[in-house]
């Protein structure tokens, strides 16, 4: 006799009427679930008063709780594993995460099947334990912070650890544990930062911290931070050691007449031709609107129009400036020169070649003082 199913058009959640073997009946709830090939497989053999996991090709977890209505005849009832938004946190993340309890997996992103290199998330959700991936080595001591973050809520310190592939391979993580529940249970969440890339990310932003953006030199901040330890290095490999600091004569005239992208583009020429000029060991920052510094390396016999200082000059000067008309275009610089001494500190060092570029501006700028 046929049953009337109707009222499952009422329930709030996808449902499904089923035998052990096929669907009889469903509402519109559970047709995006059903149109998935492998979803029909969950539904038998039926486990009454159970509840099991199915992660769809969205890889968005359900939670399917099957019920018995009689003899060989079954109600599911499939509601989101995961609340919408918390859900969205975690698929969306470009990190890899699972949730697992005491390390059976619950819910992961496709980040982290991608990051131990199974091929779905449902291939996680298949691990009866994921001590495999963490390695017998880790295994004790990931007991005992998964129950440390349960009591204390995290760790006293970050743990940073190998974690194994399926494949045999492993990576070095950042692990952060935290606490959510699930189906009204503490579990845990762990999220996984690779290293390297958190290193590759520290990198970048150091970098950025220590360059000028405009000429891609160092700033005055890598100045201040490496110009000692760049002199110390660089007097193991030449007598003398010298910090020029030199200034762009009335570059506000250049900015006045040609406008002020017409004057970037003269301190971008300036850095071109500093980093054709000099060696990899110089140090060359822009640590003023338009002063530049440079610590360099000076041979024994480098004297007079050899000095680095000279050279650096005469290179500039010959050097077609980016601007309108050749007449218009010489641009002068002030150069103050300091050597390096055993007593000095950047303070005094840098004050030497200060008052040195100063003298060159009042005695007639376009000229290098020592």
């Amino acid at each position: 006799m046929d049953c009337d199913y109707s009222w499952l058009q009422s329930l709030p959640d996808a449902a499904i009427v089923h035998t052990s073997k096929s669907v009889l009946a469903h509402n519109q709830h559970a047709l995006q679930l059903l149109d998935q090939p492998t979803f029909a497989q969950r539904l038998w053999p039926c486990q009454p008063n159970a509840s099991q996991l199915y992660v769809d090709t969205h890889a968005k977890p359900w939670r399917l709780a099957t019920s018995r209505l009689s003899v060989d005849l079954y109600i599911t009832l499939i509601q989101p594993a995961l609340d919408d938004v918390f859900a969205d946190i975690f698929d969306n993340n470009p990190q890899p995460v699972v949730i697992h309890d005491w390390f059976v997996p619950l819910y992961a992103n496709k980040a982290y099947a991608k990051a131990v290199h199974l091929d779905s998330v449902e291939s996680v959700l298949q691990l009866p334990s994921m001590r495999g991936l963490i390695g017998d080595e880790h295994w004790e001591q990931a007991q005992l912070n998964y129950q440390h973050v349960l009591e204390h809520g995290k760790l006293e310190a970050t743990p940073t650890e190998e974690v194994w592939a399926a494949d045999g391979s492993h990576m070095r993580t950042i692990i952060h544990d935290f606490v959510v529940h699930w189906q009204g249970k503490p579990v845990l969440c762990t999220i996984l930062n690779e290293v390297t890339i958190v290193e590759e990310q520290r990198d970048k932003f150091r970098q950025m911290a220590l360059t000028d953006p405009l000429t891609g030199l160092g700033n005055r901040r890598q100045f201040d931070g490496y110009a000692m330890s760049r002199a110390k290095h660089l007097q193991q490999q030449y007598p003398q050691v010298a910090l020029l600091i030199f200034d762009l004569d009335h570059f506000k005239a250049v900015n006045d007449t040609f406008g002020h992208p017409a004057g970037d583009r003269v301190l971008q020429h300036v850095a071109q031709r500093l980093l054709e000029f000099t060696c990899t060991d110089c140090l060359l920052c822009r640590i003023g609107g338009e002063e530049f510094a440079v610590v360099c390396g000076v041979e024994a016999d480098q004297v007079g129009p050899k000095h680095p200082a000279e050279q650096i000059k005469a290179y500039l000067d010959n050097s077609n400036w980016p601007l309108r008309t050749k007449d218009e275009a010489r641009i002068t610089m002030s150069i103050g020169v300091a050597l390096w001494q055993p007593e000095d500190d950047l303070g005094s060092w840098y004050q030497r070649a200060d008052e040195a570029m100063y003298r060159a501006k009042q005695g007639g700028r376009n000229r290098i003082e020592y």
